[in-house]
């Protein structure tokens, strides 16, 4: 793998690791359990924004 395929998978990673926390931020400050439910609308609404892109 070349330099610049290891910085755009890095980047990558960096990018859905702050998308999840972002969308899990919500739940761990209310307490709320998050359900398999969550977690498929979640990947699902990930999965159309690469469609619309």
């Amino acid at each position: 793998m070349n330099r610049n395929d290891a910085g755009d998978g890095l980047q990558a990673y960096n990018r859905f690791r702050d998308e999840i926390k972002a969308f899990l931020e919500p739940y761990a400050a209310s307490g709320k359990v998050v359900t398999a439910n969550d977690i498929e609308k979640f990947f699902q609404e990930k999965q159309l924004e690469r469609v619309i892109q």
